[in-house]
């Protein structure tokens, strides 16, 4: 080395050679057991099973998922690691190979144009394998143009891209930072990044239609009375008054898909959207993740105009060992869900990599919601027996508000006074059918906005098997009765 000046400058160097991938570090994949699930329902849980005792000492709370083109999962995990994950259905195993490590707490990972993109707390890395020998040789930067500090939950969560290709993900706490509490989107070429909405307490997952329509969830908290889910829509406020970023603070916050009270979801992960042809009755819709109660909900929309929507949740027969927070569809049609343990969790585990199957059972859920007037008509997969469906009985409907404030979460406030504490119920008055017996129209003494209702029903099908279940939703517009 020479000096010119303060700079030194190398002499006899080929500095090319630096930038040459070389040989493998990480040697032979571990191998485990793929565990297949029972098929008594219409979703078997499979668990590929996580390798905790490594040579490595590495650690498996589990925060991305997404796929190569040749099939092979990638994962990332909070503490540092990028796993590729080929599964041998015949053999019953699972080979994990290391392919990278030492990043800064990847908490999103998405595979665009065949190369994993991982979103690092303060940055977007695409890692590069440039001898296709199973490890990454190059973590190039894509993007960091965004601020990052070291406060409570200061994380960058999620990752997902939309239909041309740009990014988006959170950007929560450190809301004194001109980017805290934020909804960030990064041009798929990493050279513009602009705040898409802000408001946002401590979300940890979202999902992205075919189409472009953009969800998430943020979980109770102050100025969170109770888990939301949103679609997002640019510009718009979702809550945390700590993370407005307006030189005004609004007077109110945009209104969420639906609220869900904290037995059912105490902590949201993210979505994904069914593809066409998969998971039979259940393709083309949205399903929600629970990271708090590890299980997973058919997210049901009713497109109310000029961009509103309002919906609920019914809860899907899936469980998870950690809490899931993130899930993609494989191309060969199944859904890979992964977790991690943290906080207020019913997670048997510190993380999970599952794979649920549709087995061609049909899942007796709800597969449509819609308010009409007084009715609340939830539309099933198959033909419900008239005698069940018809008897007021076996349906019943509770209401109730929260109060948005900066008290962390709220209780619940009745309908009929604002000022009393509780829930009320709403009677049932009658219950139809229609003519091919699959949609249920239950019609209340009298319906109304309101932030939480709960409809729950004991029925059966045609075929005399029991259907029971609720659906927990949230009403911002009843509109002419049908």
């Amino acid at each position: 080395l020479r000096f010119v000046g303060n700079e030194r400058i190398a002499e006899g160097v080929d500095l090319k050679s630096f930038t040459q991938p070389g040989p493998k570090r990480w040697g032979a994949p571990l191998v485990t057991k793929l565990v297949r699930g029972a098929e008594t329902g219409a979703f078997a849980v499979d668990t590929l099973t996580i390798p905790y005792e490594n040579r490595f000492g590495a650690l498996f709370f589990c925060t991305g998922v997404d796929f190569l083109p040749d099939g092979r999962v990638a994962m990332c995990t909070c503490h540092g690691d990028v796993w590729l994950v080929t599964v041998d259905d015949a053999a019953g195993t699972c080979s994990w190979q290391r392919y990278a490590t030492g990043l800064y707490h990847p908490l999103g990972l998405k595979v665009v144009d065949g190369k994993v993109v991982v979103l690092e707390r303060g940055q977007l890395t695409r890692l590069h394998d440039l001898n296709a020998d199973g490890e990454a040789d190059f973590y190039e930067c894509v993007c960091h143009d965004w601020h990052t500090g070291g406060g409570e939950h200061s994380y960058d969560t999620c990752l997902e891209t939309d239909p041309d290709g740009n990014f988006y993900f959170f950007k929560t706490g450190d809301t004194d930072t001109p980017t805290g509490g934020t909804l960030l989107k990064v041009s798929k070429d990493g050279e513009k990044v602009e705040t898409f909405a802000t408001g946002f307490r401590h979300p940890i997952g979202m999902g992205m239609s075919p189409t472009g329509i953009l969800t998430g969830a943020d979980q109770e908290g102050n100025w969170m009375p109770a888990t939301r889910i949103d679609e997002y829509k640019k510009g718009g406020f979702y809550g945390d008054m700590r993370a407005h970023h307006r030189p005004t603070p609004p007077k109110t916050f945009d209104p969420p898909l639906c609220w869900l009270p904290r037995e059912v979801d105490n902590s949201a992960g993210g979505q994904v959207w069914v593809p066409a042809k998969t998971f039979g009755p259940l393709a083309g819709l949205p399903l929600h993740f629970s990271y708090g109660r590890c299980r997973a909900f058919v997210l049901l929309r009713q497109e109310l105009g000029n961009g509103a929507v309002q919906g609920g949740v019914a809860p899907l027969d899936m469980r998870f060992l950690s809490g899931s927070c993130r899930g993609r569809f494989h191309r060969d049609g199944s859904l890979y869900v992964c977790g991690l343990n943290g906080w207020q969790t019913a997670a048997k585990a510190d993380g999970s990599l599952q794979r649920v199957r549709y087995t061609g059972t049909v899942p007796d859920v709800p597969v449509a919601m819609a308010v009409a007037g007084d009715a609340v008509k939830l539309t099933f997969p198959r033909p419900l027996s008239p005698a069940a469906a018809t008897d007021v009985a076996r349906w019943r409907g509770t209401w109730w508000n929260y109060r948005y404030s900066g008290e962390y979460g709220s209780k619940r406030w009745k309908v009929s006074d604002p000022n009393a504490e509780g829930e009320e119920g709403v009677p049932v008055r009658s219950v139809t059918l229609s003519p091919d017996g699959r949609t249920a129209t239950v019609r209340f003494a009298a319906l109304k906005p309101v932030m939480q209702m709960h409809v729950g029903y004991t029925v059966a099908a045609a075929d005399g098997r029991p259907v029971t279940g609720s659906v927990y939703l949230t009403i911002h517009a009843t509109g002419p009765a049908k």
